[in-house]
């Protein structure tokens, strides 16, 4: 099987499960699978060029969170609490506290700060936009 028909079918199956609600349809446990499938896949795929991109999906974590750490000297405990507890109420916020956090505590000057500084990151080669307009029917 060549490399498009394999994305292709990849993309159209998890289009078509989303749709379908697949994963609703499980119980948790273990689900033994034995089936023959047939279908006949149309359509195309475009694929766009790769660009540079700031990284900040890939950054690991758990390393910048200890590098952080080192460099804040002696207030890396202090600094990495106060970290913590930022992602924490981040997480905890909806849209809408968000909004309000971000108007009251005046975080705009922040914010800005750290997408300027995230502007710092070295460029990664990140992959074209691929969309595809497909088509698959069981045969």
């Amino acid at each position: 099987m060549d490399s498009k028909t394999l994305f292709g079918l990849s993309k159209a199956f998890e289009k078509l499960a989303k749709k379908e609600q697949a994963r609703e349809g499980l119980s948790a446990g273990e689900h033994n699978v034995d089936a023959t499938v047939t279908v006949k896949i149309n359509g195309s795929i475009s694929v766009g060029e790769d660009f540079p991109a700031k990284p900040t999906s890939s950054i690991p974590w758990k390393t910048a969170m200890a590098l952080f750490v080192r460099y804040s000297g002696a207030t890396g405990e202090t600094a990495m609490n106060a970290l913590v507890r930022a992602m924490s109420e981040a997480i905890q916020a909806d849209e809408e506290a968000e909004k309000l956090i971000l108007k009251s505590v005046d975080l705009e000057k922040a914010v800005k700060l750290v997408e300027k500084k995230l502007e710092d990151l070295p460029k990664k080669n990140k992959p074209g936009v691929v969309r595809t307009d497909l088509e698959i029917e069981e045969v």
